[in-house]
């Protein structure tokens, strides 16, 4: 997911639980979509857990980014100047490797990408899937990444141009706005959950990412512990809708999908804040683990490829010249858990070998873009 940012977190203070907290997003997803048939894929929504906290800590980070751009430089640079670099910045850290993804798959032939190539260059993919109300192979999380891409466009406009006291009103009513548009879409059209992949739908999660983000200086670090205890107690309530379902259709049934996104994304706002402050409890010294931090620096890549590399890896004994592979296949098919194993390492040696050669290289050419350079060109225009 584009949440990992971590250029923007080391200019806001970077703490490497955040990156912890991007590796255990990730490795949800990796449970959710590679191992199989279970309570979390058939009754958390699309994307689960993994995708919910992505979007959480993608709204407290680029919030935060942007606050400190404002708040450094919004007095020396104009608005259109500082959108500029914030957007070179974001086409550096997400298109060349996402495009170069759809240009490999449809080259090859994929055809989940070759009929709707533009729908899914254009980050329109959450907008496609609505239409069409079906997932569509490995463009499937594609979706999430479009709606994310969706709110980087509009957001830094609200956050350079409102002052303080209307950004807080607008990401208060953007909280609102999640659970409101799918009861609207519940009682319009049913239980299908497409619609509620626009970017309304999930709205809720990244505008309560950019609420800790402004109110992050007015909580004392000593109310930390609260802030973790209060995050474990949403997730509880959300293992009760979860494993307490009611009967599909009924009352209680849709006020449950109405409310368990802003549930999830109440309990990863806490999580997202305690690890921005480095959390001393045991839970920051499970993100600061080695291995989940160097998961959180490619999760990236591992997201935008896990499904590729899963469709490619089911399909490969059908391959001119692979055929030999077929009994090593339906070994690791025989048993989920080494199939599961196996998918995963896969997909992560792929992510670190693309992070090294495509995205880092890539990377260092944000040094281009930054937002102290721009304020020593950029003539003074005062803005709110």
């Amino acid at each position: 997911m584009s949440a990992n940012l971590p250029e923007g977190t080391r200019e806001v203070g970077h703490r490497t639980q955040l990156d912890g907290l991007r590796g255990l997003a990730v490795a949800l997803v990796l449970v959710q979509h590679l191992g199989g048939p279970s309570v979390l894929v058939a009754r958390t929504g699309p994307g689960g857990l993994g995708v919910s906290l992505f979007f959480v800590l993608s709204g407290y980070l680029v919030t935060s980014l942007l606050i400190d751009a404002r708040d450094t430089h919004g007095q020396r640079c104009s608005l259109r100047s500082l959108l500029g670099v914030f957007y070179a910045r974001r086409w550096l850290r997400i298109a060349p490797l996402y495009w170069l993804v759809l240009g490999i798959a449809a080259l090859a032939g994929v055809p989940a990408v070759r009929h709707a190539w533009l729908w899914h260059v254009s980050y329109l993919s959450n907008v496609y899937f609505a239409l069409k109300s079906h997932w569509d192979g490995p463009t499937t999380p594609l979706w999430s990444l479009a709606l994310e891409e969706q709110f980087y466009l509009l957001w830094p406009i609200a956050v350079f141009a409102l002052s303080r006291r209307r950004l807080f009103a607008l990401t208060c009513g953007l909280v609102a706005l999640g659970p409101v548009f799918r009861l609207v879409i519940w009682l319009a059209l049913g239980p299908s959950p497409f619609w509620l992949l626009l970017l309304p739908g999930y709205i809720d999660q990244l505008a309560l990412g950019a609420l800790m983000a402004q109110r992050a200086g007015a909580v004392a670090p000593e109310r930390v512990r609260v802030h973790v205890l209060l995050g474990f107690a949403a997730f509880m309530v959300w293992a009760v809708f979860v494993f307490v379902a009611p009967r599909e259709g009924t009352l209680v049934w849709g006020l449950q999908r109405v409310a368990q996104p802003l549930i999830v994304a109440l309990g990863a706002a806490t999580l997202v804040f305690s690890a921005s402050r480095g959390s001393k409890l045991l839970w920051g010294k499970f993100l600061d683990t080695a291995a989940l931090r160097a998961l959180g620096t490619v999760s990236y890549g591992v997201y935008l490829l896990h499904a590729f590399v899963h469709n490619a890896a089911l399909g490969l004994s059908a391959i001119p010249g692979l055929a030999v592979l077929a009994p090593l296949l339906r070994w690791l098919h025989a048993d989920a858990w080494r199939w599961f194993g196996v998918s995963c390492l896969t997909v992560v040696v792929i992510a670190s070998l693309s992070y090294r050669l495509v995205e880092k290289p890539i990377l260092t050419l944000k040094s281009r873009f930054r937002y102290a350079l721009l304020a020593a060109k950029d003539p003074v225009k005062k803005h709110t």
